[in-house]
Parts: C-alpha cells; sequence; structure tokens
C-alpha cells in the first residue's frame, strides 16, 4: 500500500491578516504635493492625483483651494530671502494665531531711509497712516529694505520681489488677491516703482509724499504709467500748514503731471491732499474723523487676469504680467545706469527720447475678445500664455493672433500638472492656472 507523502506549508496554517493601508484621499495626496520640495516625487504625486480623481480638473481645483499648508511666523524679525541682492529680514504685526478659513489681505511695507535700521517704525508708521483698524482685515509685513523699486539695480534683483511674496504666502493663510503695496517717501518712491515694473501681484498700492524715480519723467510717465492700467493706487500728497515748512514742491510737480496723464488715460490712481503734521514718526497726514484710506484696501480686490495689458520693462524677469509671461528675451539687457540722451534742435524732443527708451526696453501687450486673444511684443523670443480659470469657455475653439499672425486656432484645454505646478511655484491657491501655451517667435 502505497502511503501518500503529506507535506505542509506555514501558508496554510491559520495566519492573521496583514491590514493593507488604505489608499490616500485626493486632499492627502494634493497636502503632500505641497509640503514635497522634490519636483520628482511632485511629478509622481501629481500623477497618482490625476488617477485618483479621473483627469477631474474641478476637482484637483477644489482641493488645492481648501489647502491649510503654512509655516509658523516668528515671534520677531526674520529672514525672508537670501539672493543676489543680500538677505532681508521683515517684521510681522498681526494676529499669531490667523484662522485659516479666513484668509487676511497683506499689506507690504517698503522703507523709507530713516526706517533701514529699524522695521518696527516702518510698521508703526504705515498704522500711523493707515490706521491700525486696518489690522482687523489685513496682516501688516515691513521689510528691512526696499525691494524692486529702482529703475537701475542688478538684473537678478529684480526677482527678488515674488520670490518675497511667494515666501510670505508660505508663512500665513493669505487672500491673495489682497496684496497691498505700501511706501512713505523713499518707501513710496520703491512702492512706485516695485508696482511699475510687477503690478500683477498686486490689489493697490498707496503711497505717501512721493513719486517714481525714473529718467526723463516728461518721457517716460506717458510710457510707463500705462503698466497700472488694471492697478488702482492712492497717492497721499501733503499741504503743509504755515506752522509747518514748505511743501514738497518737487512732489508735487511729479504728482501733478502724473495726475495729469492719469486723467486723459483712465488710469486708476487717485490723489488724497491732506495737511500734514509733526509726530512721533515725522510728518504725518492729519486725518479728520471721517477719512480713512484703509477703507479703500478693504474694498479692492487684484484684477481678474485677461483683460488688456500694456507692459513696458527693464529687466526680462519683471516681463511677468499673470497671464503674459516673457520666457525669453533676445537682445542685451540695458543694465547701464545712465542714459545719455543728445536731441537735434529740429528734432522732436518728446518723441526721440521717448523711441530711445522703445528701443532699450521690452514689451509685452495683449487683450482678450470672446474666444480671440490678441498678443503684441518687441524683444521677446519665447511668450508664455497662461489660461486662468473664467478667462476663456473651454468647450469652444480658441483663437491667438501674436504681432499680426495666427500662431493658434483650436481648443484650449486644462491640464492637472500645469495647474499644480503653477500653484506651487506662486504659492496661489486661488488664482489657478489651467494651461499654458508657449510661442516661439521670430525678431521684430
Amino acid at each position: 500500500m502505497t502511503i501518500p507523502c503529506l507535506s505542509w506549508d506555514s501558508r496554510d496554517a491559520d495566519q492573521p491578516e496583514i491590514a493593507q493601508p488604505n489608499p490616500l484621499t485626493l486632499h492627502e495626496l494634493v497636502d503632500q504635493y505641497f509640503r514635497n520640495n522634490d519636483s520628482d516625487e511632485r511629478t509622481k504625486l501629481a500623477a497618482s492625483i490625476k488617477k485618483a480623481t479621473d483627469a477631474s480638473i474641478e476637482s484637483v481645483a477644489a482641493a488645492i483651494r481648501q489647502l491649510m499648508v503654512w509655516k509658523p511666523i516668528p515671534s520677531g524679525d526674520f529672514n525672508i530671502q537670501t539672493s543676489t541682492s543680500g538677505t532681508i529680514t521683515a517684521r510681522y504685526r498681526g494676529l499669531r494665531n490667523l484662522d485659516p478659513a479666513l484668509r487676511r489681505g497683506l499689506v507690504l511695507c517698503m522703507p523709507s531711509d530713516d526706517e533701514l535700521a529699524d522695521t518696527n517704525r516702518t510698521l508703526n508708521r504705515a498704522l500711523a497712516i493707515l490706521r491700525p483698524s486696518l489690522q482687523d482685515c489685513c496682516c501688516v509685513v515691513a521689510l528691512s529694505r526696499p525691494i524692486g523699486g529702482r529703475f537701475h539695480q542688478h538684473p537678478a534683483s529684480a526677482e527678488d520681489l515674488r520670490g518675497i511674496i511667494r515666501e510670505l504666502r508660505r508663512r500665513m493663510p493669505l487672500d491673495t488677491d489682497r496684496l497691498y503695496l505700501f511706501g512713505f517717501q523713499e518707501g513710496g518712491s520703491s512702492a512706485w516703482m516695485a508696482s511699475l515694473f510687477q503690478p500683477d501681484p498686486f490689489a493697490g498700492v498707496i503711497t505717501v509724499a512721493s513719486n517714481p524715480k525714473l529718467p526723463f519723467p516728461q518721457q517716460t510717465y506717458p510710457l510707463l504709467l500705462p503698466n497700472l492700467k488694471e492697478l488702482p493706487q492712492t497717492v497721499i500728497a501733503p499741504v503743509l500748514d504755515r506752522s509747518n515748512a514748505a511743501p514738497l514742491s518737487v512732489t508735487d510737480a511729479h504728482l501733478n503731471a502724473i495726475m495729469a496723464i492719469a486723467r486723459l488715460t483712465s488710469l486708476p490712481i487717485n490723489k488724497v491732499t491732506v495737511p500734514f503734521d509733526s509726530g512721533e514718526f515725522g510728518m504725518l497726514p492729519r486725518w479728520s474723523a471721517n477719512e480713512d484710506v484703509s477703507t479703500a484696501i478693504r474694498l479692492q480686490t487684484r484684477a481678474k487676469p485677461g483683460r488688456s495689458v500694456s507692459h513696458w520693462f527693464r529687466y526680462p524677469s519683471q516681463g511677468d504680467v499673470g497671464w503674459l509671461r516673457a520666457a525669453k528675451t533676445y537682445g542685451d539687457v540695458w543694465t547701464e545706469d545712465q542714459l545719455s540722451i543728445a536731441v537735434a534742435p529740429t528734432t522732436d524732443r518728446d518723441a526721440f527720447i521717448t523711441d530711445a527708451f522703445k528701443e532699450k526696453l521690452f514689451h509685452l501687450g495683449g487683450r482678450v475678445e470672446g474666444q480671440t486673444i490678441h498678443l503684441e511684443t518687441k524683444r521677446i523670443a519665447e511668450l508664455e500664455l497662461r489660461i486662468f480659470d473664467g478667462m476663456l469657455d473651454h468647450a469652444k475653439p480658441v483663437t491667438v493672433i501674436i504681432n499680426g499672425r495666427k500662431r493658434h486656432d483650436g481648443p484650449i484645454n486644462p491640464n492637472i500638472e500645469t495647474m499644480l505646478e503653477s500653484a506651487y511655484e506662486n504659492w496661489d491657491f486661488q488664482r489657478l492656472v489651467l494651461a499654458r501655451l508657449s510661442f516661439p517667435i521670430r525678431p521684430d
């Protein structure tokens, strides 16, 4: 009789089942994406996000808008950016335990010359002018020195402003459509210049007793002020009492010229003239009981992308107006500090000087009319077009015309990877880029 051979395998015994980890939810995957600094890992997470939602752009957009990813705010001064222009510190004033569900606006303060050694002085002066009640709706941050606010600077320094804004967004739950720029005297001049060349991040600008410091202002004001076409600016100008010093006649003359151009070209620049008094923080506006410029801040929000734009700029990193970006420029970047222009006696001086600036500057222009996008460029080698939510009807074809040539005629499909990447780059979870198109451009 053959006895069957019996074998035993430990796998046949009763073994406790090993619990399999539950797959991550969409919100957990998106949270991990924005906490991860490794680009390769983010690429993998983007694929998982796309798979988890069956490529639903609406689901991913909703998850991004609900993100709660912020670093804690230090109690004192903190380093906010280290770059070519050096280390920049900032001081924060506002609530420490911000409610993430109630995103607040942010006032970014450029320091004046007498504030460079004391960011507290910058904050106190800003609140004295804007009223302490501003803190009910906005956080306030003062920088240790002006950033992005000079006509002539190291080309890499022009990148600092956007880097600083991104870092501030990482520090606190902000309404990214309510970022305001403030400056007093020299700080106001820096605020003017920063907003002229990089207007897109801001909802409004408030400057006090200051004007932009541009060469040949009679010719450059009409050329560059239209960069502010979509950015409201409140200009506070002093009218000094007889007991005080003489009026700031040079600044007044510049502001009068600016307001004349603003009226002629319908720019959103509002001049507020008030008496100034001497106080703890120098000469400050004397508001009446019913005056409060912070009211304007509470109501202003950033212009929607996709409106018409005309943007002249000096450095390549300034060529970003939200829905249009100069990905590459051609020709030499103007780095010289001085500009000498000799005009012949029979030549139209204004036209000649304006043309000289146009030859040295870069230009982006565009407008959205229904499903057609018209774009104009000067000295741009590659243009990036960003499509934001609400700009176009994605169910219909889109026509893109650049410098008179049709460059695209067809659908522009939203892309999850593009939306995630752009939100990470700018740390903006509210205004989402749904698609990007790049166009090489032949020399003018």
